[in-house]
């Protein structure tokens, strides 16, 4: 018999002990992640727009006690996703990125998201950076997306730049 991870259950535990340690920032982070839990399960759209404005609630409150903690601002990237919101969750995971430079993973974020929004240059280049950083050099999940980001440029290539149009002007004769 396993268990599962219940998010109503996880709610009600931390609900209870914030009031201990209110300025935790974990504790509205974590009642955050299992309202997105949540509207995800949600059966109508009134249910998960509901759950939605609880996490956003509760990423508010925990930005306010501690804003740059990655688990905060992860929580808040995956709340952008849900929202529908690739370009806001594109420029957090660069700024998560940024912040974390030596974690991989923060990395090929940046390029999994770029590949999600059909940016495949600039996902490929995001991801070869990651995986160059990352030293190894079999690292399944960068070589899969990195090959998958190849596939899509080889099928969509880019398509250059128009070029000006043409000014045609007659020589001046000579005097």
């Amino acid at each position: 018999h396993t268990r599962r991870f219940n998010p109503l259950l996880a709610a009600q535990i931390m609900r209870k002990a914030m009031p201990v340690d209110f300025l935790n920032p974990y504790f509205p982070a974590g009642l955050g992640n299992a309202a997105i839990d949540r509207a995800g399960w949600a059966t109508n759209a009134t249910e998960a727009a509901r759950w939605i404005a609880e996490a956003d609630r509760q990423f508010s409150r925990a930005e306010s006690l501690k804003p740059l903690d990655f688990g905060v601002m992860q929580g808040r990237l995956d709340l952008h996703l849900l929202q529908g919101n690739p370009e806001a969750a594109l420029d957090l995971a660069r700024e998560i990125a940024r912040r974390y430079p030596a974690n991989v993973d923060c990395q090929t974020e940046v390029g999994r998201l770029l590949l999600e929004m059909g940016r495949y240059q600039e996902a490929l280049d995001a991801l070869l950076k990651a995986w160059h950083r990352s030293g190894i050099m079999n690292d399944q999940q960068a070589l899969r997306l990195i090959h998958k980001a190849r596939r899509e440029l080889l099928a969509n290539p880019p398509t250059p730049a128009p070029l000006p149009p043409m000014q045609m002007t007659r020589p001046s004769p000579d005097p």
